[in-house]
């Protein structure tokens, strides 16, 4: 079967005639290729325009050019004329004509090739297909019998193909006989390959209104929970759940009422103080709550958390100062601390919202009373922070199907590095942070991330990568370090994520920690990997990190895994 470009046909610009004709040529061997409404501009200064029906290729005969024509057909006072079979119209057309010009434009672009010994033969006809044209009739000086395909032909045009190439060797003296890379190269001449790919800049641009959208329409699950008072609401990474506990805090205070929000992170909570006060809304963290309440500053800070739920387990509710409480992070609060809280809330009448994600349980590994005994529990579908790539990435680090959840908001995919030492790890730094820049990304937008702790981390002393400075802050003009736990709940336009061994990766809990890391990226993620195995031990690992998959037992089996590919 003949090999059409494009593979899939146009409407044939409503006409039968071209529909008859591709249905005819496509029974063709597989050395033709068949162009389809060429359409074209002229190389040359005049930048004339053309089209043709079809350009037929074939590697040891030549390029035909070839004009179709449907309906009744006459031949008059030097014009042709075609008479639609239907309403009997008449209009004056110009069939040969229009396959000249693209026979010489054809020609003009294939003298381009200099790789080229000698251009193909390049010549045409055209095809009456509603007609059957009497080979004894005269015809003008422009054609000749050989070149002109008829109703017949419709029934097998192999024939009257060899008899139009025939006709033009003989008149040009030479044949066509091309190899299959001069073949190829025609080809691309005449439908050249290629693909724009967006800018960084224009990409995350696109993707940032994309995810405002998303945020929006996953708000309007609040409406639904206007006379709700007590939910718990699970969501994987980046489907908004900090924003929508932010809304609902906001909606509570807009009624005159004190709000409690209540997260784990202190960065988060610094955050949030900083980019959304509202009167009637206290932005704490488990820490700053327990201080505030305890009100003795002297208390060690790893000691306060046990300090508090002491403490709390003889607090009056009367004294409790909050109306209603919204807790993001409730994954890693204390279970005896929330149902504290809760009490203490229900004694008000007021509202009570748990935000959670069960695949981020971090700081401990079984699911808390809290969700269990919960009456109104609801799951969050739609991912508003990472694009499609980042979060397949990030879904597969735990084995989560991400297909119900994916978002069709597209993205560059993750880079995975595998590093031995401290001068690899800087010169991919530098790379990514670069390439951040140059997308237009703001140093203060970008985070570093380790698995570990900041004074363990082969980042621990560092303080400048590609001129710019890093610091443990977030601030103006400086890139952040600081550590996945410290930055949960929180994002990033792009992360590098270090300190990754890959035997490590085998615990459980050191994978939650990649998948938290990962999850904070909005369009740009890449992670360093300590390749501390083997790698005749690939095969087995990889079936212990994950045996439902079959994959390479090597390090692309390892991308696989993570959808992500190989610097």
């Amino acid at each position: 079967m003949a090999v059409f470009i494009p593979t899939i046909p146009k409407d044939f610009n409503s006409s039968f005639g071209e529909l008859k004709a591709y249905e005819a040529l496509r029974h063709l061997n597989d050395q033709y290729t068949i162009f389809h409404s060429y359409n074209w501009v002229s190389i040359e200064e005049n930048r004339t325009l053309g089209e043709a029906d079809f350009v037929v290729i074939h590697p040891q005969k030549g390029i035909l050019v070839i004009e179709v024509k449907s309906g009744g057909i006459e031949f008059d006072n030097g014009q042709w004329r075609q008479i639609n079979s239907v309403t009997g119209f008449t209009k004056t057309i110009h069939p040969f004509t229009q396959a000249i010009k693209t026979r010489f434009e054809v020609l003009d672009r294939l003298n381009k090739i200099s790789t080229l010994k000698k251009a193909p033969l390049v010549c045409h006809a055209v095809w009456f297909t509603s007609a059957k044209i009497n080979q004894k009739m005269k015809l003008p000086a422009e054609c000749s019998h050989e070149i002109i395909f008829d109703e017949d032909d419709l029934n097998g045009c192999n024939e009257k193909l060899n008899l139009a190439y025939e006709y033009w060797e003989k008149r040009h003296g030479f044949q066509t006989r091309l190899t299959s890379l001069e073949n190829k190269k025609v080809i691309e001449t005449l439908m050249p390959y290629f693909r724009i790919v967006p800018s960084l800049q224009s990409t995350i641009t696109e993707a940032e209104a994309a995810f405002i959208m998303l945020t929006k329409q996953q708000t309007l699950i609040l409406d639904y929970l206007q006379e709700q008072d007590i939910a718990v609401i699970h969501g994987l990474a980046g489907t908004g759940k900090t924003l929508l506990a932010k809304e609902k805090a906001k909606m509570l205070a807009d009624q005159g009422k004190q709000v409690l929000f209540l997260c784990y992170n202190t960065f988060l909570k610094a955050h949030l103080r900083e980019t959304y006060p509202q009167p009637g809304i206290v932005y704490h963290n488990i820490h700053s709550l327990a201080y505030e309440m305890i009100a003795d500053p002297s208390i060690d800070q790893n000691d306060i958390i046990d300090v508090f739920q002491e403490f709390l387990l003889d607090f009056e509710n009367s004294d409790w100062p909050y109306d209603h409480v919204i807790i993001d992070e409730g994954q890693d609060i204390s279970d005896e601390i929330i149902e504290k809280i809760y009490l203490l809330t229900k004694a008000k009448k007021g509202s009570f919202y748990v935000f959670y994600d069960r695949n981020q349980y971090i700081m401990k590994n079984i699911m808390p009373k809290w969700v269990n005994d919960a009456e109104c529990k609801l799951i969050l579908h739609k991912n508003c922070r990472n694009t499609a790539e980042i979060f397949k990435t990030s879904c597969g680090l735990l084995n989560i199907d991400s297909n119900r959840l994916l978002t069709q908001i597209h993205g560059e995919k993750p880079m995975i590095h595998f590093i031995q030492n401290y001068k690899q790890l800087t010169q991919h730094l530098a790379s990514f942070i670069r390439k951040a820049i140059k997308g237009s990304i703001k140093p203060e937008e970008i985070a570093l991330l380790t698995v570990e702790t900041e004074d363990t981390s082969m980042l621990g002393q560092v303080e400048k990568i590609a001129g710019y400075e890093v610091t443990n802050t977030k601030e103006i003009g400086k890139i952040l370090f600081t550590t996945v736990r410290k930055f949960k709940g929180l994002e990033a336009k792009a992360v590098f994520v270090v300190d990754v061994s890959l035997k490590k990766l085998l615990d459980q809990e050191k994978r939650r920690l990649l998948y938290v890391g990962a999850s904070r990226a909005k369009h740009l993620l890449e992670v360093s990997l300590i390749e501390d195995i083997d790698a005749r031990s690939y095969g087995e690992y990889l079936s212990e990190l994950d045996n439902s998959r079959n994959v390479p037992r090597n390090r692309k089996g390892l991308a696989r895994l993570l959808n992500a590919k190989i610097c």
